[in-house]
C-alpha cells in the first residue's frame, strides 16, 4: 500500500500542476483583449527578437562560465564546448521533466558517467543553484527598494527579505559540521539514511570551495540576471515598448522568484501572470505584457529545442570531460 501511494503521488502532483497552469492561463486570457495581444505579437520587430535570441545565448554562456569556475575550484577541467552541450541538454531536461532538478541530475550524469568525480560535480551543481538563488534574492531586495514608489508593495519587500534571510540561515547551518552530524544520527534507516550519507559527502566537497570562488560565482550570477534583463529589454523593444534595462532586470528577478513556487508546469502561467503584473507597474498594457512574456518564453524555448536536438542525437558529451582531480571526494 505504501508503494502504491508513493507511485501515485507524482501523478497527482503532475495533474495538479497541469490544472493550475490551465487555470492561470484561463484567468489571464479572460482579463485581456486577445485580439490586441495577437496584433502586438504580429507587429513585433523581427531584428529585435533576433537580438533577444543572441543575448539569451550570452546568458547561457554566462551560466556555463559560472559552472566552469566552480568545477575548476575542485580540480575538474573540461572543454567549454563540452560544458555548453551538457548545460543545454540539462536546460532541455529541466523544461521537460516534472521536477525542478531533473536537468541537474542529467548534467551530473553526463559530466561524470562514473567515478569519484561525480560527487564533486554534484557538489558544484548544488553550489551553483544556491549561489544563483542568493544572487536573485539580493537583486530582488535591491529592486524593490529602488522601485519602491512604482512597486509600492510592502509585502513583496518583506517576502524577499524573509526569503533572503532564510536562505542565508540554511546555508550557514548546512555548512556547520555538527548540524549535519546531528541529521545523520537522526536519519538511521532505509533510503533516508542513504540520502543523508550522500548529503554528508556532498557537504564535505562544498566546504572545499574557497571564499573567492564563491564570491566570483556570485558576481557571475549578477551578470547572468543583468543579461537576462537585456533579453527581456530586447523583446520589449521589439514590441515598441519603452522600458529601461533596469526595469527589465527588475521584472526578470521578481518573476524568477515567483516561479520558484512549484505549482505549475515549468513555471508556465506563473511567469506570464508575473510579467503582466510587474510590467504593468512600469506602464505596459496587459495585452503587450502578455505578448512580451509569451515571446520571451519562446526565446527561452529556442535553447530548450537545441538541448532536445543534442539529446536525441545521442552525443555522449560527458565522456569528453577530462578530470585532473586526485583522491576521493
Amino acid at each position: 500500500m505504501v508503494r502504491s501511494a508513493g507511485r501515485s503521488m507524482p501523478r497527482w502532483r503532475w495533474a495538479l500542476k497541469c490544472a493550475v497552469t490551465v487555470v492561470l492561463f484561463a484567468v489571464l486570457l479572460s482579463r485581456i483583449d486577445i485580439g490586441d495581444c495577437s496584433d502586438a505579437i504580429g507587429n513585433a520587430s523581427t531584428p529585435w527578437l533576433v537580438m533577444a535570441v543572441v543575448v539569451n545565448a550570452l546568458a547561457l554562456l554566462t551560466s556555463v562560465w559560472k559552472w566552469d569556475v566552480l568545477l575548476r575550484s575542485v580540480n575538474i577541467r573540461a572543454g567549454r564546448m563540452d560544458l555548453v552541450r551538457i548545460y543545454t541538454i540539462g536546460f532541455f531536461m529541466n523544461a521537460c521533466l516534472p521536477g525542478v532538478v531533473g536537468g541537474d541530475v542529467v548534467r551530473c550524469h553526463l559530466a561524470a558517467p562514473a567515478g569519484d568525480s561525480r560527487l564533486k560535480i554534484a557538489a558544484t551543481i548544488v553550489a551553483e543553484r544556491v549561489i544563483g538563488t542568493a544572487a536573485m534574492l539580493l537583486l530582488c531586495l535591491a529592486a524593490v527598494s529602488w522601485y519602491a514608489s512604482q512597486l509600492a508593495t510592502g509585502p513583496l519587500l518583506a517576502l524577499t527579505a524573509v526569503s533572503t534571510a532564510a536562505l542565508t540561515a540554511a546555508v550557514v547551518l548546512a555548512m556547520q559540521r555538527k548540524w549535519v552530524v546531528i541529521g545523520l544520527r537522526r536519519w538511521r534507516y532505509g533510503m533516508v539514511r542513504r540520502a543523508a550519507r550522500i548529503v554528508w559527502r556532498v557537504h564535505r566537497v562544498c566546504r572545499e570551495f574557497r571564499t573567492r570562488t564563491i564570491l566570483a560565482a556570485l558576481g557571475i550570477s549578477f551578470v547572468f540576471y543583468v543579461v537576462c534583463g537585456l533579453t527581456l529589454y530586447c523583446v520589449s523593444a521589439g514590441f515598441h515598448v519603452s522600458v529601461t534595462v533596469a526595469e527589465s532586470t527588475t521584472a526578470v528577478v521578481l518573476v524568477s522568484m515567483l516561479t520558484l513556487i512549484p505549482i505549475s508546469i515549468g513555471g508556465l502561467g506563473l511567469k506570464q501572470a508575473g510579467d503582466v503584473y510587474v510590467l504593468g507597474l512600469f506602464g505596459v498594457s496587459p495585452e503587450q505584457a502578455l505578448g512580451i512574456s509569451l515571446v520571451h518564453q519562446m526565446v527561452n524555448y529556442a535553447f530548450v529545442a537545441a538541448g532536445g536536438f543534442l539529446f536525441v542525437r545521442g552525443r555522449r558529451t560527458g565522456l569528453w570531460l577530462v578530470t585532473s582531480s586526485t583522491g576521493r571526494a
